[in-house]
């Protein structure tokens, strides 16, 4: 019985691993240059995360592009169960960092997440210093000083949200932003995805609930 579910779960993760980097493709050959998607958007065990990874890899160096690539890893049968990670990939197919979020809201993500080490991560590109935070991180404006003070340029945010708070989250992240001076690429499941500038000018917008391609592309 858990053979088959096991089974089961792993062509369900490689079914939608394949539709999205399909997508991610797509605009790569249309001129991207970093490509994203929305947090958990990405579901695996634990055991098979590498051979994801590697798909991610493919696509980057294939296409020249950059890639965060959010991940859900479920570690089942462990504590903690399930790692909410973006893994930023960059064209030459290195790996640049492995961020886990930092900040949990109450209740069950606290239970089941592993912890973080707290450090938002910042490294150089052609078009300036790229950083990452996701979701819930972006709430706390202290912690998200890291980015100012790290110089970042830019900061991708994958985020995961539910109807009841849209686009309360998205708005928030677009104070975040312009607190510290950085450029917000935020794609945001089930809300508000936004790109913007340092100074909270709106280059693109797509509403999870009423896009008909769930794709935002902004230059």
């Amino acid at each position: 019985m858990w053979q088959a579910e096991n089974e089961f779960l792993h062509r369900r993760s490689n079914s939608i691993a394949d539709f999205l980097l399909a997508r991610a493709n797509v605009e790569a050959q249309a001129g991207a240059k970093l490509v994203t998607f929305g947090e958990f958007n990405f579901p695996v065990r634990k055991q098979y995360e590498a051979d994801l990874t590697r798909q991610g890899i493919g696509l980057a160096q294939r296409r020249g592009i950059y890639i965060a690539l959010p991940l859900a890893v479920f570690n089942i049968g462990h504590k903690p169960s399930l790692e909410d990670k973006l893994v930023m990939i960059e064209p030459s197919g290195q790996i640049k960092w492995k961020y886990l979020k930092t900040e949990l809201p109450p209740g069950l993500e606290v239970a089941i997440l592993a912890p973080s080490s707290g450090l938002l991560p910042v490294t150089e590109t052609p078009f300036g210093r790229l950083g990452a935070a996701i979701a819930f991180d972006m709430d706390f404006p202290g912690f998200l000083l890291q980015a100012g003070r790290r110089h970042a340029d830019s900061v991708v945010v994958p985020e995961n949200e539910y109807p009841e708070i849209d686009p309360m989250h998205s708005r928030m992240a677009l104070y975040r932003a312009v607190e510290n001076g950085f450029n917000l690429l935020s794609h945001a499941s089930q809300s508000l995805s936004l790109d913007c500038d340092y100074q909270g000018r709106i280059y693109g917008l797509m509403d999870h609930y009423h896009a008909t391609d769930r794709v935002l592309v902004a230059q």
